[in-house]
């Protein structure tokens, strides 16, 4: 019998592994009883959640009927016109934000965000744009705007800026045309267009090289985003660790030698 604490998201961390409470109960003190083939979860004389216990690393135990209670709050809270909007112009938005929610993240930041991308971009090239973050599983809006700037630039569509631009009518929102490249120019660094261009500008070699594995192996366990970051900060560790040794042994020099 221990005290426990959820943080933002509604899962408590016992033996190494998560366990899924009512996002009712999130950050909310509970008290965390544990048997030997049981692990329950009570508020006073109340009992909120009931899971087998699991012996293994880093799994998520779930219980469906706590998904669906954060996925309905989640859908009736702060109802907005501007989530109605963006579901009428891409009605795909609509998983992308029942994925968001199964995370447990904040979708107002994300909506403020999708409202000024169709603002500037129109619903055709948005839905375009959250399809192919739904198929990488690149969930958010900063995803999705990193995904339109390559493909409005590629297609030679005008962007619509928000600001009055220096080649238009000092309007609100004004078009402005492509500017024509010339031999003289010099090109800008390339932009990474997918996840593991991402990660490897951070450093992050093993886990771009492992991401479509990593990225598989999180969806069908259902980690929970504490155990998936600990689970990609101990991969890099061990990588870099290798790569340590292995230049270590290549300075000295060694060679190869029968045991």
């Amino acid at each position: 019998m221990r005290p426990v604490v959820s943080g933002k998201t509604p899962y408590v961390r016992f033996d190494r592994n998560s366990y899924s409470i009512p996002h009712t109960h999130v950050r909310r003190p509970l008290t965390l009883l544990a048997s030997a083939t049981r692990v329950r979860l009570v508020a006073g004389a109340d009992e909120v959640a009931r899971h087998v216990r699991s012996y293994d690393t880093g799994q998520t135990i779930e219980d469906l009927a706590h998904l669906e209670g954060l996925l309905a709050a989640t859908r009736q809270a702060n109802p907005s016109t501007g989530r109605d909007r963006l579901r009428l112009a891409v009605p795909a938005i609509g998983t992308l934000f029942e994925r968001l929610a199964a995370r447990g993240e904040s979708l107002r930041a994300h909506i403020n965000r999708l409202l000024g991308l169709l603002d500037d971009y129109g619903p055709r090239d948005l839905a375009a744009a959250v399809a192919a973050a739904l198929e990488r599983d690149a969930l958010g809006a900063d995803a999705i705007a990193h995904l339109l700037d390559p493909s409005a630039a590629g297609a030679g569509s005008p962007r619509r800026c928000r600001s009055p631009c220096p080649t238009g009518p000092a309007s609100a929102i004004s078009m402005s045309p492509r500017m024509p490249w010339s031999p003289t120019m010099t090109l800008p660094d390339p932009i990474p267009t997918t996840l593991s261009d991402h990660l490897r500008q951070l450093g992050l070699t093993q886990t771009a090289t492992e991401v479509n594995d990593f990225i598989a192996r999180a969806t069908q366990k259902r980690w929970s985003p504490v155990v998936l970051l600990e689970t990609l900060v101990r991969a890099e560790l061990d990588a870099r660790a290798r790569q340590r040794v292995e230049r270590r042994l290549k300075e000295a020099r060694v060679g190869r030698f029968k045991p």
